[in-house]
């Protein structure tokens, strides 16, 4: 591969012509020399591949003049006539498409039945078939786009062949996967081998009868696409005047006998003839490649071809040769082809086909992020070819590729130019939607569309932007002529469908929904959004009538969630006042304000719940409109449905639709899995005073997965925006009582037996290490469960005989301890095993979210969540006779419950609670110490099961959350040469460790800390515990120097802390607090060092302070003998909370620490 960058770079030279344009005036001479034979179709193929690096127009002409051409061979023309048929087609071009189609007399009138043809002299009778949609441009025929879920792998197509006098045709066609074609009744042909669909694969001579003739075509496609093309000729491949049209009479007409043309000319027959030339001939097999490339022929085996193009290759091994034979192989195949002879052959032969190998080989690279090959590959090419539409283009996905948007963009837009600007369409688009340059995404679309380049793609993300704009016209014209020309693309119009439903405009879309129904009667699409607008209409019976009549083609899913929809139907409840009623309340200062707010719960008799939720937000400033142009509503797809009635954006008398789009919520990079989705909401162009309304109905499908029956939610009653209303209603069912549990402090709230009503609620402003969720907003807890110890009793029941140890877990347990350990060291032993050895992945899917696996399940696997993790160790623990019991956890950052009433949706963690140690453990990650609990345990909420009642987890001691240094040194100028000692425990270990884990960071990391409490010295070297096995305390000792770069042309003072602490910035930055400071962990750090000295010096200063405060205290010594100085530092924060009342009083005591800990030493001479 060094050889090849060789290559590549030494040929850097001026910039030659544009290959491709060359090549392409080769393709023209050689079009009109070979224009009399079938194989000479080759050369168009070539041509119309190059056709978007050729001027605009330049291809076209070439196939108008190739079709103009008397004496060129039918199926040649014919040739020409699809691939200008083809590119029509893509670009949208209807006249032009229309006319080719008619011009090769592509048959299009057909009907369909789902199943195999009946007899083929069975009666037509309409009400078993059905029209296959079609324009005048339709040629090639796509039944799988009009059909869905059936059982069915076959369809059947008729039509009736009408022809003035008797007569000999040939019936070309093309086909995907398995076919059968019968006659007025006669099997024509049948074949097996699959392929995609294209003009004239095949040919069968057919005698037609004067009048009526039917033909019906049985196409087997496991996929479900059911492709066909087909047209009717002479026996060389001029069309043949008739007409077609779908059946309408019931008869089948007898079969004609009469002479039959022999040898029709087939051009695949033609092509493959090559493969008998002995020696090969390398022109012709190149041809062969390029015609299988385009028809998709043979079927999925090609070993003969591949086989003749490899020895063609061997017979002249350059550039155009390699070309042809990487067409024909598959990706992975073709890449290894062109690693192997690109060095050789990729220099050979025409520039263009020279471009083509190397470009390839470029993107191999970037497939395969061999992105350090790829850049300065594609650096050369650029340079040589300037010009080339390929390399501008692989050059600026390049870019994008490398995250460089906006460099990508640039680059595709200077090189569109309009010789480029067809192959570099699509580039622009994407280039320009990733950058984010969105008007200049939709000129370039807009002037697409307009000069008829743009494709399927770029027309539909058009229609997506002007109906974000609110151009709901716009947009709806470029998806109708898209269908109209394309039928198969009729659920492209389901957008607008959604829009209309979104802006609860029932009646319109339901006529629009009629219209796709005609078009695609055997397709699901239209089925649920047709019953949502029947249904928000309060049309029950039609909904329930479309539900039955279409259920053969719903998928289980989906028919299980109509049904559900249709039979739990009922009448959308009132919530709150209209929209015109609210928009006039003042915005009073804040960047938006939810006008009302309105959640309602309807329980059923089996615990699953029915949630209606409106919100109304008015934007306030430009902060505002930024921050909510769109809104997530969460949902887990399993268990719930979720349905939106209205999202919709208000300013004066316009109205705008959100545009919708979903993401998974699951975190794989932290190996973290929910079954829980975001549905987003976006609204474009958001402005200050917009009216912001969404009404959505979450419905429980299922009853709750763990507990059936059973049902517990948590509802909060602020956000970080005032509330000038909100409204929580409730119903209960007569069977399941709801327990209400309301913690407002502060907040006007008229309350009735089934609803809570707050008027102008406050927003919370959050702050950076603040209370739980449950201290910072009121809450409403709803649950059918009055006491913990019935949740208690019920988890019990869901543990089941999860956490009992196997034969396996026994012998397991037994062989990581002896009799020689104590109780806790067992302990220990045991979570090394389950926290070390099991990865910790989340699983928060279906029943799983609440239910832990078996403990042998969790081992055999290797991975589980913090549920699996506790009930393996208890499980272990047991095996060795050790009592554990499992604990559900609620915590700090969560914040507390109420007592009353309880619910299983209150706990977001679990850990282990040892009852003879009186001790809980958490073996959820691997890298904290046995007996550490992360902070986000400390002070949780927790239910122990089989204790029945809540309890709070216990702090860890300040001793025992600690990082202690002991310093011995000599001190001069400014730096110290010495020894230095870090023991660390708790959090501070697990911080420590985790450090000195990082993969080629341990040295660097080891001095980050000591930089912390000696800055400008490194660790000349230094030895580590505590890290492998994980336990407490993680020690760091070692020898210590100044950094070899330090140079200090002024002496630096000897502090009494050696370094500034920063206590004020890490524990309590901001001057002022809103609420309370949360103290993630009580803290404690010790630092003793000692300086050594000659006896001529004298330290000035002798030194001792303590300074206690509820929040903690400090202590500070100094001592000096006749030739050592000793300090020794206490710093130890015992509070957990810091009161708003409290702050102030904190941050001085944190103050008064820094400024002591700075306090220079002074030294009566300059010996040290």
């Amino acid at each position: 591969m060094k050889m090849l960058c060789f290559i590549f770079l030494a040929q850097v030279m001026t910039s030659p012509a544009d290959p491709i344009r060359l090549d392409a005036e080769t393709r023209l001479d050689r079009i009109n020399s070979r224009r009399a034979t079938v194989a000479g179709s080759a050369e168009l193929i070539r041509l119309d591949h190059m056709r978007d690096w050729l001027p605009k127009g330049y291809v076209e002409k070439a196939l108008d003049d190739a079709i103009s051409q008397g004496d060129r061979h039918p199926l040649n023309r014919a040739i020409a006539q699809w691939l200008k048929h083809r590119n029509a087609l893509t670009y949208f071009d209807t006249k032009t498409a229309s006319s080719t189609r008619t011009k090769l007399g592509l048959l299009n009138q057909f009907s369909y039945s789902i199943g195999a043809a009946p007899h083929p002299l069975s009666d037509y009778e309409s009400g078993s078939w059905t029209h296959v949609p079609a324009s005048e441009s339709t040629g090639l025929m796509r039944v799988g786009a009009f059909v869905s879920e059936v059982e069915s792998r076959k369809v059947t197509l008729l039509t009736d062949l009408s022809v003035d006098s008797e007569t000999t045709g040939v019936l070309r066609f093309g086909y995907g996967q398995e076919i059968k074609i019968w006659l007025n009744g006669d099997l024509m042909f049948r074949s097996n081998e699959p392929h995609d669909a294209w003009l004239d694969q095949h040919g069968v001579v057919i005698r037609l009868r004067t009048g009526r003739n039917r033909l019906m075509v049985e196409l087997t496609d496991p996929n479900q696409r059911w492709t066909f093309i087909a047209r009717v000729t002479d026996a060389q491949g001029q069309r043949l005047p008739m007409t077609h049209a779908r059946p309408v009479e019931a008869k089948v007409p007898e079969s004609v006998d009469g002479p039959l043309t022999d040898g029709p000319v087939i051009p695949w027959t033609v092509f493959s003839k090559t493969l008998k030339i002995d020696p090969p001939d390398v022109d012709s097999l190149v041809d062969l490649a390029w015609y299988s490339y385009a028809s998709k022929l043979p079927n999925a085996d090609r070993t003969l071809i591949q086989v003749a193009l490899s020895g063609a290759f061997d017979a002249r091994p350059d550039a155009e040769t390699l070309h042809a034979w990487t067409l024909i192989l598959d990706s992975d195949r073709a890449a290894q082809v062109r690693q192997q002879y690109a060095q050789t052959a990729g220099q050979r032969g025409q520039l263009a086909h020279q471009l083509h190998v190397q470009t390839a080989l470029i993107w191999d690279h970037i497939f395969e992020r061999r992105l350090n090959l790829a850049w300065p590959l594609a650096n050369n090419l650029n340079r040589r070819f300037k010009n080339s539409g390929p390399v501008q283009r692989l050059w600026a996905l390049l870019h994008e590729d490398l995250g460089w948007v906006q460099s990508a963009a640039l680059l595709a837009q200077r090189a569109a130019d309009d010789r480029l600007r067809q192959g570099l369409s699509k580039t622009i688009s994407s280039t320009l939607q990733n950058a984010g340059w969105l008007h200049h995404e939709i000129a370039h679309l807009r002037d697409a569309v307009k000069m008829n380049l743009a494709t399927e793609d770029q027309r539909l993300r058009l229609a997506l932007i002007e109906r974000r704009r609110g151009h709901f016209g716009l947009a709806d014209e470029l998806v109708s002529k898209m269908v109209t020309m394309k039928p198969e693309l009729w659920r492209h119009q389901l957008i607008a469908v959604d829009a209309l439903l979104e802006q609860g405009r029932y009646e319109k879309a339901l006529v629009l929904l009629d219209k796709l129904e005609k078009i695609a009667p055997d397709h699901s699409a239209w089925v649920e959004p047709r019953i949502d607008a029947l249904l928000e209409l309060g049309r029950l019976s039609d909904a329930k009538a479309l539900t039955k009549r279409m259920e053969p083609r719903l998928d289980a899913e989906t028919s299980d969630r109509l049904h559900l929809a249709v039979n739990l139907s009922h009448p959308k409840p009132k919530l709150g006042p209209p929209t015109s009623a609210l928009i006039d309340t003042p915005c009073d200062g804040p960047i938006a304000k939810v006008l009302h707010h309105h959640a309602r719960t309807d329980l059923n008799d089996d615990g699953r719940a029915t949630r209606w939720i409106r919100r109304v937000i008015k934007i306030c400033d430009r902060v505002g409109a930024d921050r909510y142009s769109s809104l997530d509503i969460y949902h887990a797809p399993n268990s719930q449905a979720l349905d939106i009635h209205i999202a919709r954006l208000l300013r004066k008398q316009d109205s705008k639709t959100a545009v919708r789009s979903g993401r998974s919520l699951s975190d794989p990079d932290n190996r973290i899995y929910f079954d829980l989705r975001a549905e987003t909401l976006s609204f474009d162009g958001v402005q200050p005073d917009d009216i912001i309304e969404v009404v959505w109905q979450l419905r429980d499908t299922v009853p709750h997965p763990a507990m059936p029956g059973h049902y517990g939610e948590i509802a909060y009653l602020q956000e970080e925006i005032p509330r000038a209303m909100s409204v929580l209603e409730f119903s209960s069912s007569q069977k399941r009582k709801l327990h209400i549990g309301i913690e407002a402090k502060g907040l006007k709230i008229v309350r009735s037996p089934e609803q809570l009503v707050l008027y102008d609620v406050p927003p919370v402003q959050l702050q950076n290490r603040g209370p739980g969720v449950t201290n910072r907003f009121a809450y409403v807890h709803l649950s059918t469960q009055e006491k913990w110890a019935s949740v208690d009793e019920l988890y019990t029941t869901l543990l089941g005989k999860r956490a009992k140890p196997t034969p396996e877990l026994v012998n397991l347990a037994r062989s990581q301890v002896d009799g020689t350990m104590s109780t806790k060291q067992k302990i220990e032993a045991l979570y090394q095993l389950v926290a070390g050895q099991i990865r910790y992945v989340g699983l928060e899917y279906g029943i799983h979210s609440f239910q832990p696996a078996y403990a042998s399940e969790t081992l055999n696997r290797g991975y589980g969540d913090c549920k699996d993790k506790a009930v393996l160790l208890l499980a272990l623990l047991e095996a060795v006779g050790i009592d554990g019991q499992f604990a559900l956890v609620r915590t700090r950052s969560s914040g507390p419950l109420r007592r009353t009433p309880a619910s299983l949706s209150a706990f977001d963690h679990a850990i282990i609670y040892i009852p003879s140690l009186d001790r809980f453990m958490d073996p959820t990650v691997a890298d904290f110490d046995p007996w550490t609990l992360p902070a986000n345990d400390q002070g949780a909420t927790a239910l122990i099961i089989g204790s029945k009642e809540l309890t709070q987890i216990p702090f860890m001691k300040a001793s025992q959350q600690q990082d202690a240094w002991t310093l011995d040194f000599k001190w001069s100028n400014g730096l110290a040469a010495g020894t230095a000692a870090l023991t660390t425990r708790g959090q501070p270990a697990t911080e420590l460790r985790r450090a000195l884990l990082q993969p080629n960071q341990h040295a660097q990391n080891a001095n980050q800390w000591l930089s912390r409490i000696l800055p400008n010295h490194v660790f000349k070297q230094y030895e580590v515990e505590g890290v492998d096995p994980v336990e407490d305390p993680v020690t760091v000792l070692g020898q210590i120097q100044p950094l070899p770069d330090r140079q200090t042309s002024k002496r630096d003072p000897l502090l009494v802390g050696l370094a500034p602490w920063n206590l004020v910035d890490q524990w309590a930055p901001e001057a002022l607090r809103n609420g309370p400071l949360i103290i993630p962990h009580k803290y404690r750090r010790t630092v003793t060092y000692r300086i050594s000295h000659d006896r001529k010096t004298r330290f000035k200063t002798d030194f001792k302070r303590r300074i206690e405060t509820r929040f903690g205290f400090f202590s500070g010594e100094l001592k000096q003998t006749s030739t050592r100085l000793e300090v020794h530092l206490n710093v130890s924060i015992s509070a957990t909370e810091v009161s708003r009342q409290e702050y102030r009083e904190f941050r001085a005591w944190l103050a008064e620490i820094d400024a002591v800990l700075t306090t220079q030493i002074g030294v009566r001479n300059d010996a040290i």
